[in-house]
């Protein structure tokens, strides 16, 4: 047999650099395969861009792509973000400048007075991420009841060796009041003023010592509480109503229409346009008669001619009656005695079933025949569509013949 061609492997040698063209090593070439993978994701991860910091022209397309998915989370977000893309990409930058997710900002926000405010606590939390406090505000209650007090304590990173301090006033200064509707008391504002006094205190304590000392860490951000008492102390001045309007002497002025204004005017033109009088001219002699408007004559009325008399129908001839036969006498006294024969009915169709049933129960001679025939004819009752108290009566025969036959079983037996 002639030899088999021996396949030879092989080897690939190595590509050098000079092979390669020259040049340095890449310093991922160097690394291994694991940390080679984590640098090409570095490297591609830094060629996205960062939705972080305040919007740009420069990543405006990714704010709007971003709020567009978010305002379809029905589920995450409260109504008003709902299809609101232009909120939603304003949640979502105000959230970017503390590291907070976009969602769990919406979720606390809410509308006052057509504005977006945020709770109390994501107002503290604002102030904690913004990096201006130095460890965390320190409270302290006093009092009790209405004159329970807090005081905030806080020392800053641009001025740590002061303290700053905030006190603030009793609790029944600040409480909003309440309001009544269909019958219930309500409180204004958040509930937490009625139910946790001491907590609700702290927050809007906490919430006055950033807008002292840290303003730059909340600036533009508002809560309910902050809409609800610029309502609350703002200066109105309750319009006039049509009627103290119409009371109020009106100031003369030239504007509009004046009965004097026109008669002056036509008083300086009259004399330029050879018009001697502003009065209306007279009917001059010798001009063309008038023609006298014709008076059309009535046509005649025609009188409707009177209607004829209508002629009068002759009245039917009447045959004379013929006495009736004697054979005509007795159909119809035959009829007066008969009754009116009744409608015969049709019998229902699971009647015959029944009769039937009844005839081989009462003849049944063994207990164990009867209830076959019974469970095979069950599709027959359901077709004829027996009611439901005859099928139970049929059964109650049978379960008595079967009782009769077993106590003869058994005395037979003995």
């Amino acid at each position: 047999m002639p030899d088999e061609p021996q396949q030879v492997e092989q080897e690939q040698e190595p590509v050098t650099q000079e092979q390669n063209g020259g040049g340095e090593k890449s310093p991922i070439a160097e690394m291994p395969p694991q940390d080679q993978i984590k640098s090409e994701v570095a490297e591609a991860r830094a060629q996205v861009p960062a939705i972080r910091g305040i919007i740009s022209p420069e990543n405006w397309q990714h704010w709007v792509t971003v709020g567009q998915s978010m305002a379809k989370a029905y589920l995450m977000l409260p109504p008003h973000l709902h299809n609101n893309v232009p909120v939603c990409v304003a949640v979502c930058e105000v959230s970017s400048r503390y590291g907070f997710s976009p969602y769990m900002v919406g979720s606390m926000t809410y509308v006052q007075k057509n504005r977006l405010c945020y709770e109390s606590k994501l107002y503290v939390a604002f102030l904690y991420a913004s990096d201006e406090l130095i460890g965390s505000l320190h409270l302290e209650w006093m009092g009790e009841g209405e004159a329970m007090t807090c005081s905030v304590s806080g020392r800053l990173q641009r001025d740590p060796g002061e303290l700053k301090v905030l006190k603030s006033l009793p609790l029944g200064h600040l409480h909003p009041g309440h309001t009544e509707k269909d019958g219930k008391r309500y409180v204004v504002g958040s509930p937490l003023w009625d139910r946790k006094p001491h907590i609700q205190l702290a927050y809007d304590t906490q919430r006055d010592w950033a807008r002292l000392y840290a303003p730059g860490a909340v600036l533009g951000l508002y809560t309910p509480d902050e809409m609800i008492e610029s309502d609350r102390y703002a200066i109105r001045e309750e319009a006039p109503g049509l009627r103290q309007r119409l009371t109020v002497d009106r100031v003369p002025s030239t504007e509009g229409f004046s009965p004097e204004h026109i008669s002056t005017e036509l008083a300086k033109t009259a004399p330029s346009a050879g018009i001697d009088s502003l009065e209306p001219p007279a009917e001059r002699k010798g001009t063309r008669a008038r023609r006298k408007p014709q008076i059309k004559a009535k046509a005649p009325t025609r009188t409707p001619p009177s209607p004829k008399p209508a002629k009068a129908r002759p009245e039917p001839r009447q045959r004379p009656k013929k006495a009736p036969t004697k054979e005509e006498v007795k159909i119809v006294a035959d009829r007066a005695k008969k009754p009116p024969e009744k409608a015969k009915t049709k019998p229902l169709p699971w009647f015959e079933y029944v009769t039937k049933t009844e005839a081989w129960i009462g003849e049944l001679k063994s207990v164990d025949a009867g209830e076959k025939r019974w469970t095979k004819e069950r599709d027959e009752r359901d077709k004829l569509m027996v009611p439901i108290p005859e099928r139970t009566r049929l059964r109650k025969l049978l379960d008595a013949k079967q009782e009769t036959l077993r106590e003869t079983i058994d005395e037979s037996r003995l």
